[in-house]
Formats: structure tokens, sequence, C-alpha cells
């Protein structure tokens, strides 16, 4: 009886050993499913919110205005405010020369329900050298963490506020609806330019949509924004009105920890496509662009190579003055697999006007896809090099040893493919080619060769 007895009791307790580890198991799995489960949307809320629901081109508004808001006022051409307005006193309360300006930066995707990784947006930026900082705390704290920069102190309220890549300030001149920053553009570097809005009004006048244009010391236009300057009460109006909400897909699955783990594994490949998967990283653009460094050791300033140089004869293969760069193109998905994630990639892409279009056919095909070309173009790589142009009028090309320079004139659209005879590219391994204004301002530049 006793034994009996003993086996029960020994039956019952590895019984109940079993039943314990089987229940701490069924924990353990629900907490990794529980993670992988919460991770996973996570994921899948950063994805879905890198490209538009609506898979069609898209084009900025042409003033860069929200809301369909239209800039109808008179304007007058750059040389007209240079000769006719009145100077205006500025400030400087940041200024770095050596500034890289960021194509992807990791705090993007921690703040992509705030829309930080939207692409449209993203190109948006990418077209453009300069902005305006908006009014109210949560919009600043947006507009400084999508731009990649630190936090600045300016007044929000007596001064209208501009932020400025690659182009240098050295004087300010208003007339009528018209602000002209002058300076000189750069291949870096970043300022914060603020002026009093009080000095952009007129007595009377509460608030006034202005354009703003950075031009050259002649006059020739870099970039432009529309921006309203209002008085004070007015813009703490603006403030209290900017809010922004947080939306989120909720997903509730039921799955297998195997099942999770696989569509973790597919989420992250997914991701992977669009951004890079580093936890902290931050890319320049720097690094789909030569530094300067790189550059061909003999280089001359403009003002050298148009006296010094030779023209050479180019021909016009494509040619579009009506052609709008979009801020989003369903065929850039197509060629993820050829040049890397798309956000960074897109990013400098769109950042730059000047390129050179590969030598293999194919590769041609693909690169001119990339940049939203769809006309079917036919170029012989084996006589010629082809440059594309965006946003810029060519009118001469002159040469100097390694150094090409395209003289002509910056345009907010348009696009053109010019060749250049491989005979005129057989003395060096590779050149320097630079897109300059008549007053010998460089708008952008790339290594061919």
């Amino acid at each position: 009886m006793s034994i009996i007895l003993a086996l029960a009791v020994f039956l019952f307790l590895n019984s109940t050993d079993e039943q314990a580890t089987r229940e701490v198991m069924e924990i353990e799995d629900n907490g990794i499913a529980s993670q992988l489960k919460k991770e996973n949307e996570e994921l899948q809320r950063v994805l879905t919110s890198i490209l538009p629901k609506e898979q069609k081109i898209m084009y900025e508004n042409t003033y860069r205005l929200d809301d369909d808001r239209y800039f109808s006022a008179k304007t007058l051409s750059l040389l007209d405010v240079l000769d006719k307005g009145k100077t205006i006193n500025f400030t400087k309360p940041y200024s770095d020369n050596h500034y890289k300006r960021p194509m992807y930066d990791s705090s993007w995707r921690d703040f992509y329900f705030r829309h930080w990784l939207y692409l449209p947006d993203k190109i948006t930026d990418a077209h453009h050298r300069m902005f305006i900082f908006p009014f109210g705390g949560s919009s600043i704290f947006d507009f400084i963490g999508q731009q990649g920069i630190s936090p600045l102190s300016v007044d929000y309220h007596s001064h209208i506020n501009l932020l400025i890549y690659n182009f240098q300030v050295e004087a300010i001149k208003h007339y009528d609806n018209q602000v002209a920053l002058i300076g000189k553009p750069r291949r870096e570097g970043l300022q914060v330019i603020t002026m009093i809005q009080d000095d952009l009004l007129d007595e009377g006048v509460s608030k006034k949509d202005l354009l703003f244009q950075l031009a050259t010391p002649k006059g020739y236009e870099i970039d432009y924004i529309v921006g309203q300057v209002r008085n004070y009460n007015d813009m703490m109006e603006e403030i209290k009105k900017n809010t922004v909400s947080q939306t989120c897909i909720h997903v509730s699955i039921h799955k297998t920890i195997e099942e999770l783990e696989q569509d973790n594994m597919d989420l992250k490949k997914d991701l992977s496509y669009y951004i890079p998967m580093d936890q902290q990283v931050v890319i320049t653009n720097q690094n789909c662009r030569p530094p300067i460094d790189n550059m061909p050791s003999k280089s001359l300033d403009m003002a050298s190579v148009k006296a010094q140089g030779t023209p050479i004869e180019y021909g016009i293969m494509y040619q579009n003055t009506a052609f709008k760069r979009p801020i989003y193109d369903p065929i850039w998905k197509t060629t993820i697999q050829q040049n890397g994630t798309l956000v960074p990639y897109q990013i400098c892409q769109n950042m730059h006007n000047l390129f050179v279009l590969p030598t293999n056919p194919e590769e041609q095909i693909l690169y001119l896809q990339s940049l939203s070309i769809h006309d079917k173009i036919n170029l012989d790589a084996s006589k010629d090099r082809y440059i594309l142009l965006f946003n810029f009028q060519p009118e001469q090309i002159l040469q100097y040893e390694q150094q090409i320079i395209i003289l002509g004139t910056p345009t907010r659209k348009g696009a053109y493919i010019l060749s250049l005879h491989q005979d005129n590219l057989s003395s060096h391994k590779e050149y320097m080619i630079q897109l300059v204004t008549p007053d010998l301002m460089e708008v952008d530049y790339i290594l061919l060769k």
C-alpha cells in the first residue's frame, strides 16, 4: 500500500513539474511572440509611412505653399530688385561654411509618425537650398528634425528666419513683393539669416506674402520660396493653430513564433530597400558627390577658365524646357535594386542638377528612369559622353585642361541631355564639369571619368 502511495505521490509531483514547465514555456513564448508582434507592427508602420498611398507622379506646389495657396503678386526681374531695392539689415545667428547637408538621418525613422520619412516631402526639400522657419513649438520641432539640424536659438516672433544651405548671403535688397538675398553659391555650408519683419512691411500693413530669392551678384536666381511676414498678434495666433497629431495603424494578428519571426525578417528586408537599417547613422551629401579634395588638382577659378578655355562643340540630344522634376515617381521603386536604399539615393539625386550618364545602354535607361526621364532617347555611347542638366539652360561650353564649364542660366524647370565627343575627353582620365552662371557662379559640379 505504501509503495502504491509513494508511486502516486511521485506521479503527481512529476506531472505538476511538467505542467509548471509547460506554463513557464508558454509564458516565455507569449513574451517572445508579444515582442515580435509589437516590433513587426512598428516596422510595418515605418514602411507604410515612406511612400504615398496613391502611386502616381507627384509635383510640388509652384511656390512651395500649403493648401493649394498661390502667389499672384506682381514681380520684377532680379536685376530690377537689385537696382531699385532698399537695403535690409540682417543678422546671422548661425553660420558654418563647412556644414555637410544630410541626405539621411536615422532620427527620421524614429519620428516616422510625424512624417519625417515621407518621401515626397524629402524630395521637395532636396530640390531647394532655402527654407523659412515656421511658427510655433511643434512645427519648429518638426522643421529642425526633418532638416536634420541641431536646435537653434532665433526669435520666431518679431523676425523672419531663413535656413540656407550651400549659399553665402552677403547683402539683402527688398523691393515691393520681392526680397533678394544676394551672395555666392557654395558646395557646402549652412547659414541662418534673420530679418525684422517690420522692415519688410509698409506702414499699416499687418501681413504680406513675399517672394524670397537667392540671387547671384548679377541677378541670377538660385532658389526661391514664398513666405508671409506678419505682426506679433498674427504670429501668436498661428502658433496656437500649429499642432501635429500622431497617427498610427493598429495591426491585430494571431500567428506562431515561427510565422512572426519570418514576418520580422521580411519586413526588415523590405524596409532595407528604402532606408539604412543602422540604428544611428547620418549620411551627408558628400557621400554621393566627391568632396572638393577629390576634384582634379589643376582646376582653376571660373574667370580663368573663361579667359583661357577653348569652346568645344556639343550636341543637344534631348530638350524639354517644360520638364518639371517630380517629388515622387512610382518608377523609382523599380530602380531600388540597382541604386541601393531608395530614400537617401533619391534625396541625393534631387539635390543636384548635373549628371553624367552611364556608357552602358541598359544602365543608361535605368539611370534615366531613376531621374524620371520617361522619353525614349537614342544615345550612342561609343562616340560620345552624355551630360544631363535640370533647371539650367546651356549657352556655351568651355574646356581648359581637366576642367569643363557649361555656361548658362538657371531656370525653374527644364531638362537637357548634351553630347560631348570622346575626342575632347581623351587627354585625361577624369574631368570636372561645372554648371556656371554668366557672372561665373558655380551652380553644380560633377566628375566625369
